[in-house]
C-alpha cells in the first residue's frame, strides 16, 4: 500500500512540475485549491474541467486545500457512476490529485440512449466520456407500467442471462454478437419466451430466433451450423425437430 501511494504521489509530482494543468484557478495566496491533477488507470481519460465541476471547484469560489474533505470528494465522484474506484490526495501547497479507474463498457443498452453497462451490471453514460467503441447491444424487456428506477431494476434482472450469452461470443468466430434482444421473454410461456440473437460478420448480419429454454444447447447447435451458412440472413432454432435457415 505504501509503495502504491508513493508511486501515485511521484506520478502526481511529475504532472505538477512538468505538465500544465488543464484546470487551474486564478493565482491567489490564500491556501486554496488552485490546481487539479488527474491520474487515470484507464485508456479513456476524463476532462479535468468536468472533474472540477463535479467537485464544486471553481476560480470564483474559495476552496481551502487544508480543510478539503477527501472522502466526501471521492464519494461525489463515485456517485457520477463513471468511475469504478477513485482516490483523492492533497499535494501542498495548492494541488489536489485525483487517481481513478473508469468503468469498462461491456455492452450498450438500447432501451436508453447513450447508455453503457459494465460486467457488474452498472449503467452509465458513454458520450462524451468514452472514445467510440464497437460494443454489442442489449435490448431488455419493456414494461411501461414501471417508473424509471423500477425499470432499471427489472432490466438488470435479465442482465445475468445477457452476460452469459455475450461470454459465448468466441463460439461463433468469425461472427461476432452484435445484439441480444430479450424484449420478448415471457415467464408464463412454456419455453420462457423467445429471444433474438444478431450476429455480424463484416457487413453481413444473421438473425437467430431461439426459445429461452435450453438456450445453451441451442447456441452450441448454432456454432456447429455457422460454417455451413453462406448467404442466409436468418436461423430459426425454435423448432424441436428441425432448424430453418432462410
Amino acid at each position: 500500500m505504501k509503495k502504491a501511494a508513493l508511486f501515485l504521489l511521484t506520478t502526481a509530482l511529475f504532472w505538477v512540475a512538468v505538465l500544465p494543468f488543464l484546470w487551474r484557478g486564478e493565482k491567489k495566496d490564500r491556501g486554496e485549491v488552485l490546481s487539479l491533477a488527474l491520474v487515470s488507470e484507464s485508456r479513456d481519460q476524463l476532462k479535468s474541467d468536468a472533474v472540477a465541476e463535479w467537485l464544486n471547484l471553481s476560480a470564483e469560489k474559495f476552496t481551502p486545500l487544508t480543510t478539503f474533505n477527501l472522502k466526501e470528494g471521492a464519494e461525489k465522484l463515485l456517485k457520477i457512476g463513471l468511475m469504478q474506484k477513485v482516490q483523492l490526495y492533497k499535494l501542498e501547497p495548492s494541488a489536489l490529485v485525483v487517481s481513478y479507474t473508469l468503468r469498462e463498457p461491456f455492452a450498450t443498452v438500447a432501451n436508453w440512449k447513450n447508455t453503457g453497462i459494465d460486467r457488474g451490471g452498472h449503467l452509465f453514460p458513454l458520450s462524451p466520456f468514452f472514445s467510440p467503441k464497437e460494443l454489442p447491444e442489449l435490448v431488455f424487456k419493456k414494461n411501461q407500467q414501471l417508473d424509471y428506477v423500477s425499470m432499471v431494476e427489472a432490466k438488470l434482472q435479465q442482465f445475468p442471462l445477457a452476460k452469459s450469452i455475450l461470454q459465448k461470443n468466441h463460439l461463433f468466430f468469425p461472427w461476432n454478437i452484435a445484439r441480444v434482444d430479450l424484449s420478448r421473454l415471457d415467464v408464463e410461456h412454456p419455453y420462457g419466451g423467445e429471444w433474438v440473437l444478431t450476429l455480424k460478420r463484416g457487413e453481413q448480419l444473421l438473425f437467430v430466433r431461439l426459445w429461452l429454454e435450453r438456450y445453451e444447447e441451442s447456441l452450441s447447435d448454432l456454432a456447429k451450423l455457422l460454417p455451413k451458412i453462406e448467404k442466409g440472413t436468418g436461423v430459426d432454432l425454435r423448432l424441436s425437430s428441425r432448424i430453418l435457415v432462410f
